[in-house]
């Protein structure tokens, strides 16, 4: 008879269950890899909490350092509007303009998703955070299909489905929603039709930063694409994890 696995819970995990006023006998109802950030409906990013639950990614610490690269980019500008496209729990739009509104620079950010359920926890995570009256739009959209033809953006931000289906992923994974985490055999199907529709919203000097899997590198590096200039940027566990693109 084989002994039952015993969770070990980590520092954060401990933290997480102690900001919710949660007993930690409680992890025991749940399946041993089930994710910390489901039971206790938290999750923090870049040191603000974020609500979730199973119909939006868990936001990842790797993820964290796309808002430092926008940030370092466009700390020279008075005024900008943004998108955040497949926005999940709203944490890169929410925490974006966050550090923006510190910094004084007025602006205005376009957050959808394709989920419904993701737009309402978007709209949740933007009320608690930055209040009632904010600066961001939070609507469903498949990719730009329901944003104005003719509005324009100094930058976009995307953490769009960018694993292969083909992966073995970690077991713990698969109760986040797959739609959000799968695209394709090369991981590569939502970010082409991305990068299709992109270029009709941004002006000349405008950013574009996606966050990508290390398989993807060499695609990016040959998309010979004439109108763009490209930039591949490690996390920091020094792994390709973001490409900067540039209307030239």
């Amino acid at each position: 008879m084989h002994k039952e696995a015993k969770r070990i819970l980590s520092a954060y995990e401990i933290n997480l269950l102690i900001r919710s006023n949660l007993d930690l006998s409680i992890v025991g109802k749940y399946p041993i890899d089930y994710p910390i950030e489901y039971i206790t409906n938290k999750a923090i990013f870049k040191e603000i909490e974020f609500y979730v639950d199973e119909n939006v990614l868990i936001p990842r610490i790797e993820t964290e350092k796309i808002i430092d690269l926008a940030i370092a980019r466009i700390n020279a500008k008075n005024k900008i509007k943004f998108a955040d496209i497949g926005t999940g729990s709203g944490c890169i739009g929410i925490t974006l303009s966050q550090y923006l509104t510190k910094l004084n620079i007025q602006h205005k950010g376009f957050l959808s998703d394709i989920d419904n359920q993701a737009v309402k926890t978007a709209r949740i995570n933007a009320k608690n955070i930055l209040g009632r009256q904010n600066n961001l739009k939070i609507f469903k959209s498949n990719l730009f299909d329901k944003y104005p033809p003719n509005i324009k953006f100094d930058l976009v931000l995307a953490n769009l489905p960018y694993v292969p289906i083909i992966r073995d992923v970690d077991k713990s994974i698969l109760y986040e929603p797959s739609i959000a985490i799968f695209s394709g055999k090369d991981g590569l199907k939502t970010i082409k039709r991305f990068l299709q529709e992109v270029n009709k919203f941004i002006y000349q000097n405008s950013l574009v930063i996606i966050e990508i899997d290390s398989s993807q590198v060499e695609y990016f590096l040959n998309l010979n694409n004439k109108k763009l200039s490209l930039e591949i940027i490690k996390d920091q566990f020094n792994k390709d994890r973001f490409v900067v693109l540039k209307l030239k």
